[in-house]
């Protein structure tokens, strides 16, 4: 079987993709370990009979609807590859824009950071975290000596994902993972100093999501009561009143009951949202000045 040969499944992964000529060219370059300008400069090439069965067998998972970042097994997020699986939530280029953040944040504090303790709540695969201490490392490694970092999930297989990650990042010596329901087990022992970073379940239970969604991703990791917002109404009521602050993904139509709910618990934190890459409002920051 020559690659050329592979071209008509291009026709069959279009009836449920939207990228079919890279799903094609992806799995292939996966299966050959080989760049995929190899694999659209050279049709001729003929894969081994082992390397055709691999092939197919991807090319029916993926026909399954099952995502290529579980295929894969790795996603990449931040410019780092976080390996990924079915216990967690496969990560999202927008979230992106946590860690982004963060890295203003500190900026902004640069000759006295305002943080020391960073907790990722429902950390997942641990991208998140991850990728801001890995920064901190390479560009800020006095201030990353000085911090603490934690992940929280719910999941003992989240956690084990996370853990592993950061095994591959050369940073498990520097982050706790802990085994917790929200803020339930995570002692916060200068709550004025520790920055919270989330992206917790925020789909209404009922809404309809594509087959490659709700056939792959964690479900736990997906949903949240009928609105959507029952965690972060629950993790904003566990936080102390002098939390130094949190950054946060949320679902744009929940806005204003989620600024609603910060703003009685918190009247005169400094509360600003922001729009995600396709202008829909999608990120919250709330900043606890003068503590």
């Amino acid at each position: 079987m020559k690659i050329s040969d592979t071209f008509p499944d291009v026709i069959a992964l279009s009836s449920m993709s939207s990228s079919p000529h890279l799903d094609r060219e992806i799995l292939l370059s996966h299966i050959l370990q080989k760049p995929r300008s190899f694999c659209i400069a050279h049709p001729e090439y003929t894969l081994t009979g082992e390397e055709e069965i691999r092939y197919k067998a991807l090319l029916q998972r993926r026909m399954s609807f099952e995502s290529m970042d579980q295929i894969l097994g790795e996603k990449e997020f931040f410019g780092i590859p976080f390996c990924v699986n079915e216990s967690v939530l496969s990560p999202r280029p927008e979230t992106e824009w946590i860690v982004e953040e963060f890295l203003r944040l500190l900026a902004e504090f640069d000759k006295e950071p305002r943080f020391s303790t960073v907790v990722d709540v429902g950390t997942g695969s641990g991208c998140i975290l991850l990728s801001l201490a890995q920064s901190l490392q390479k560009t800020h490694p006095e201030v990353f000596s000085r911090m603490t970092f934690v992940g929280g999930d719910i999941s003992e297989k989240a956690l084990e994902v996370a853990k592993k990650n950061a095994e591959a990042l050369h940073l498990l010596p520097f982050i706790s993972f802990v085994l917790s329901d929200l803020l339930q087990n995570i002692p916060l022992l200068d709550p004025k100093k520790a920055l919270l970073v989330a992206n917790l379940p925020y789909i209404p239970e009922g809404d309809t999501l594509p087959p490659e969604v709700l056939l792959n991703d964690p479900h736990t990791a997906l949903f949240s009561g009928e609105t959507g917002v029952d965690h972060y109404l629950r993790l904003f009521s566990e936080l102390p009143e002098n939390i130094g602050g949190i950054l946060f993904e949320f679902h744009p139509p929940q806005q204003n009951i989620l600024k609603d709910s910060l703003l009685k618990r918190f009247p005169k934190a400094n509360i600003s949202f922001f729009s995600d890459f396709t202008g829909q409002m999608r990120f919250g920051k709330m900043i606890i000045d003068n503590l």
